[in-house]
Order: structure tokens, then sequence, then C-alpha cells
């Protein structure tokens, strides 16, 4: 079994996905400013709009649910549509934002938690579990760059979306990893 990323919360039991893409720069410096610009583009959610659409439709929103265009905070939320006729948005609060630097071990790891949440000031739907949760990491080790998405959810009524999180699909997890750090190479 492949041992889980030390920011990822311990799960044993329900769901999970695990999603990772790497990529070596040429030198410690270049791989320093990648790591930079990749961290600088997860917290730019808005940005990731337009690896999804049309399927997803995504935006950040503040506390209140209001739209903002600016760079992620904890206790921000993220706005999913699906572009179902119905307009179904799905919530997700950034539950915590985490930075670790080990300049010994020539490592560093920025990590987004996420947790699925009922819309701001909302009571939750019959479908919604608050058991959802995931994390990205944008991850250096020397000069290789890793970034990793993990999702979880300990509830039975999703068995049969393993790997979805609600609306994204694990190929459009695995578009926004990438694009992370490919489009700052």
């Amino acid at each position: 079994m492949r041992s889980q990323h030390y920011l990822v919360p311990q799960h044993d039991e329900g769901t999970s996905t695990d999603l990772e893409y790497r990529a070596t720069s040429p030198t410690l410096e270049d791989a320093e400013d990648g790591f930079v610009a990749a961290k600088d583009a997860l917290l730019d959610v808005n940005s990731w709009a337009k690896l999804l659409v049309p399927t997803v439709h995504v935006h950040l929103a503040d506390a209140h649910g209001k739209p903002v265009s600016r760079s992620a905070r904890r206790g921000d939320h993220l706005c999913l549509d699906s572009g179902s006729p119905d307009h179904d948005y799905e919530w997700v609060l950034i539950e915590s934002l985490e930075y670790d630097d080990y300049p010994d071990e020539l490592k560093e790891t920025f990590a987004m938690r996420l947790h699925a949440v009922a819309a701001p000031g909302q009571p939750a739907t019959a479908t919604f579990t608050e058991e959802a949760s995931g994390t990205l990491v944008v991850e250096r080790l020397g000069r290789t760059l890793h970034t990793l998405y993990h999702w979880r959810d300990r509830g039975d009524e999703h068995l049969s979306r393993t790997g979805l999180w609600h609306s994204i699909s694990n190929d459009q997890w695995l578009t926004i990893i990438t694009a992370l750090i490919d489009a700052n190479a």
C-alpha cells in the first residue's frame, strides 16, 4: 500500500482517490521558483475555471458566498456548478491552508484542505454529505515538483461516484494538478 502524504487526514473506511503528478526542474532555483508559481496558481481558484469549462463552472466565494476575485484564503468557498439545467450548486469550504519548509531536506510543502458544506446561510439538502473532504498539495523535493489530490468520503451513498468531488471528475482534478506545474514550466 502506498504511503499517505502527511498533510492528508487519516482515512480507514469509505472511498478514496489519490492522484499525483511530478516534474523535475533543471536546477534547484528553477524548482524553487516553480514551487512558488504552483502555490500561487493553486490559490488562484478562479483560474481553475478555464481548465474545467464547459463541463464545470467554479468560482471563489467569501465566507458569505459572495464571489470574489483574489487569492483563496482559509474560510473561503469554492462554488461548483455542473451546468445542469437546475444549476444545482455545490459548495466546498477551504478548511485550511498549510505551508511547511524544511530547508535542511530541500523540501517545502503547501496544502489546501477542502471540506464539503451546505451553501453559506442555507440548510443542507437531502443529497448533501459533510463526510467528503479533499486535499490539494504542492510539494518541492529538491529539484522535483509534486502536485497531489487526495479525496476522501466516509459516506456509503457516494460509492458509485468514487473519485468525484461532486461535479469534478478524477480526469478534471488531474488536469488541474498537472496545470499547476506545467503552466509555469
